[in-house]
Order: C-alpha cells, then sequence, then structure tokens
C-alpha cells in the first residue's frame, strides 16, 4: 500500500494518492486506479490574506492536477475553503464528493455553484460507547474501494472529523482492496492454528485488563472457516488481522508498544492525521484506541500538523495554530513514520488594520520538530547521532521502534509513504537532511580558478 503526499502550495494545499501495490505475478488483474484526496485546496489568493512565500505554486489551476474522489476542507476560512479555488470545478460531478462540517457545507451551498449532491456534511467523531447511548453511529464515513478484478475483495476509505474546541482534524483511513478472488483463495490465511499470532495482534499493547468484550476481539476457528464460505458476507471482521483476546485500553500515553507492529503484512493500509492549526493528543486518543486499531492502520502512517506556533491578538478573528509542541505527543505515542509541516507559509493580512494583526510566530525547523518528538518517545539519547552521522543513527530504522521523519516539503514537492514509512522523495531539496550535510559541489569549469575577489554563483548539479 502506497500513499504519496503532494504539496500544492506552500501552506495547507495537499494532493494525497492512495493505491495497492500490486504483484506483478497475480496473472488477469488491471492496474488498479488510484484514490485521490485533496486537502484544502487554495490557488487563488483569499480575501483576507495573500501568501508572500517567493516559492509561489506549482500549478495555476486545480484543474491542472487529476480529478479526485475526495476533496476535504478543515476549516470555514478563505485560506481553507477558498471560493475562487473551489469555484473553477464543474458544478457536477459523478466521481467527487465534497466534505466538511456543518459551517463549511453552509458555506459552499450559499455560493450556488456546486449540485447540493456532491456535499456532504461531517459530524463530529464520537466513540461505539457514546453512539450505543445515543442510538447514533460513530459518523465516520466509509467509502468502498473496487477490487481491480472480478471477485476480489473491495477495500475501504473512512474519513472521520475530530474536534477540540475550535480546532478540528481530519483522519483518513485506507484499507487497499485484494487483487485476487477472495472466492478461491481466502483474505487471511488462519490455515496453520500451531502457527505463532503475528506481532500485529499481539504487541499492541501489554494485556493488563479486558475492557472490551472477547466476542468483539476474537474469532475461533470454526467460525473463520464458516466465514469463509460466504464471501458476500458483511462482517468486516475477516477483512482485519485478527487481534488478541484481551486488551488493555488504558496508559497508552505512557506506553510506546503500539508502534510495535508488523509492517510486514502484504496488504497493509495506511492512516493520515491531518491537523493544520493542532490538535492535541486528548482529542485523537479515542479514536486510535479504537477505529485505527480495529482497522489496523497503526503505526500512524502520516501526521499533517503546524510545526510553527503562530499566536494573533485577542481581538482577532484568526485561528491560532499550535504547533509542534501539541502534535509531538501524538506523533511519538502513535509511533507516527512522517510528520509533514502544514499551515507554515508567510501571509500578512491586508486592509486597514493589516499592521496590527501581525501574528507572534515560534518557528520551529526540523532538527527541533525530530528532537522533540524523540524526546517524547524515548529516542532522545541518539540525537548527537544525528549531527556527527554516525553509523548508530543511520541504523537506527532497523530497530523495533523507528524514529519519526519531519519532512518539511516545498511546493511541488511529493513523498511516497508505506506502513514501513518514508519510501521516495521527488526532491532532495525537501529539508529532509541535517544542517550540518553540505550538498556537493559541481566542477569548476576547465581554467576557471577563482579568487576571492571572484563574484560567482553555483548552479545546483543533478540529484
Amino acid at each position: 500500500m502506497a500513499l504519496t503526499i503532494k504539496q500544492l502550495s506552500s501552506d495547507s494545499a495537499f494532493l494525497l494518492t492512495l493505491e495497492p501495490i500490486q504483484p506483478e505475478s497475480v496473472p488477469g488483474t488491471q492496474p488498479p486506479r488510484p484514490f485521490r484526496i485533496l486537502l484544502d485546496p487554495w490557488i487563488t489568493p483569499a480575501k483576507k490574506s495573500v501568501r508572500t512565500n517567493h516559492q509561489g505554486l506549482c500549478i495555476n489551476s486545480i484543474l491542472d492536477i487529476p480529478e479526485p474522489d475526495l476533496i476535504i476542507i478543515s476549516s470555514k476560512e478563505d485560506d481553507h475553503c477558498n471560493e475562487q479555488t473551489l469555484k473553477t470545478l464543474p458544478r457536477r460531478s459523478s466521481k467527487m464528493m465534497i466534505l466538511g462540517d456543518a459551517q463549511v457545507t453552509k458555506r459552499i451551498l450559499s455560493w450556488n455553484h456546486f449540485d447540493p449532491r456532491i456535499i456532504r456534511t461531517m459530524e463530529p467523531w464520537q466513540s461505539r460507547f457514546m453512539a450505543q447511548k445515543k442510538t447514533k453511529g460513530d459518523n465516520i464515513l466509509r467509502i468502498p474501494v473496487p477490487s481491480p478484478i472480478m471477485g476480489g475483495a473491495c477495500g475501504e476509505v473512512t474519513v472521520a472529523l475530530l474536534v477540540h474546541k475550535k480546532e478540528a482534524a481530519i483522519g483518513i483511513t485506507y484499507l487497499p482492496p485484494k487483487c485476487y478472488d477472495s472466492r478461491r483463495r481466502s483474505v487471511i490465511s488462519f490455515a496453520d492454528s500451531d502457527s505463532p499470532i503475528s506481532p500485529t495482534a499481539t504487541s499492541l499493547w501489554a494485556p493488563r485488563s479486558s475492557s472490551l468484550p472477547r466476542s468483539t476481539l476474537s474469532r475461533s476457528a470454526s467460525d473463520l472457516s464458516t466465514r469463509r464460505k460466504r464471501p458476500h458476507s458483511r462482517q468486516r471482521s475477516v477483512c482485519l488481522p485478527a487481534l488478541p483476546s484481551s486488551v488493555s485500553m488504558g496508559n497508552l500515553r505512557a506506553s510506546r508498544s503500539i508502534v510495535n507492529l508488523d509492517t510486514t503484512a502484504p496488504d497493509r493500509g495506511v492512516s493520515v492525521i491531518f491537523s493544520p492549526h493542532g490538535i492535541p493528543y486528548s482529542a485523537v486518543e479515542p479514536y486510535a484506541t479504537s477505529h485505527l486499531l480495529a482497522q489496523a492502520v497503526l503505526p500512524l502512517t502520516a501526521l499533517l500538523h503546524c510545526f510553527d506556533s503562530v499566536t494573533y491578538p485577542w481581538w482577532s478573528r484568526n485561528t491560532p495554530s499550535k504547533g509542534m509542541s501539541t502534535a509531538q505527543q501524538t506523533a511519538s505515542t502513535l509511533g507516527a513514520r512522517a510528520c509533514i509541516s502544514t499551515h507554515d507559509g508567510n501571509k500578512f493580512t491586508r486592509g486597514f488594520f493589516g499592521d496590527f494583526k501581525s501574528p507572534r510566530r515560534t518557528k520551529y525547523d526540523v532538527d527541533d520538530v525530530k528532537d522533540m518528538v524523540d524526546s517524547a518517545s524515548g529516542l532522545s539519547d541518539t540525537h548527537h547521532h544525528r549531527r556527527s552521522h554516525s553509523p548508530g543513527f543511520r541504523t537506527r530504522s532497523t530497530t523495533s521502534v523507528k524514529p519519526t521523519e519531519a519532512l518539511l516539503l516545498r511546493s511541488g514537492e511529493s513523498v511516497t509513504l508505506t506502513s514501513e514509512g518514508v519510501c521516495e522523495l521527488e526532491e532532495s531539496g525537501s529539508e529532509s537532511w541535517d544542517e550540518d550535510e553540505v550538498p556537493p559541489v559541481p566542477p569548476l569549469p576547465q581554467g576557471f580558478y577563482p579568487t576571492p575577489q571572484s563574484s560567482f554563483e553555483w548552479l545546483p548539479g543533478p540529484c
């Protein structure tokens, strides 16, 4: 399962491309169609603020990218829900769906541009216990992903709205479709009953107490064999790895064993949390310990969170950014494979009160973010390896606890991740290297010998 995250601007506009890694040895299959999610598209200047980042935009219009399956808007503010950008999209679409909270959808409907049938309002996520108490669902949007072959098990995309006071975050999971016939080959191999249980099912937490019923976490062999005979059964537990019979939901913050999962599973899904303004871990914990755990998409694949802490005057209506100091617990506890800077672009406010609304910004670079996450996860003693480039730092990824990669993508750059971590960077200029690392200098032209008085500029060499 591959997740490609592309930065469309220097703010919070991202394009997520989700696609399964199809084996070449599977006959009779077609290349699976990627599932694309567009986050907070802002391509044209907003009314209240414009970006001053010199990098600019990598596209001229939202129509320059492939048509997304989902467009998710995290806030009603102009730099997230931009009218000029969204109005460039067609009024109707048989494929696209626009998601947002009640305030976002109300504003979009007021434009009278889109067909109301493609706009969907997301309700705040709630735990299963609260959902049963209120006789409502958990408010998770579930979208099936068809399999590329006939008879293959469908995948699933889930989207949840996590709310904490005035801040909001978006939780996204993706389970890829199966590239084989589920009627001839079981989704999960349980043939060998004597084989040890996968680490995916045993190393989530120490089994201190059983806080969930056993019937919802384990299945007997006879039950599983019966379910294999019914491929069209709606029981989703067949498509998930087996969970232990006893799982403790307490004291997650002090434990990091949640990240000791088997990342070599063939059809492993991915998970993303998108929080442009920041959200504390207390608002993410119930969602992680229930939905992400049930989907078997932990450790967290990517955390899209603001790095810088930005505050505005008390009388301003601007929403502050809480910065990485709020996200370090989320990244460390959920074992995020990558933490990507979001909504950290430079902006200024137009109008007469522009100078009075200038925010106070506390910046955090890539090394600061790595130190904060390592400190929260107990890896701070290896910080000196990063700057000295010792072999110990280069081999830390082979240990059971993988460090979180901090990335600051420029406009137009992309990164590809799997459940194991960062797989590929499109550009080497994503500032994922260390400050002490100097790129190679291109050779001088023949016969040219610079002097201290010489003035010239190096051109970037090939990557």
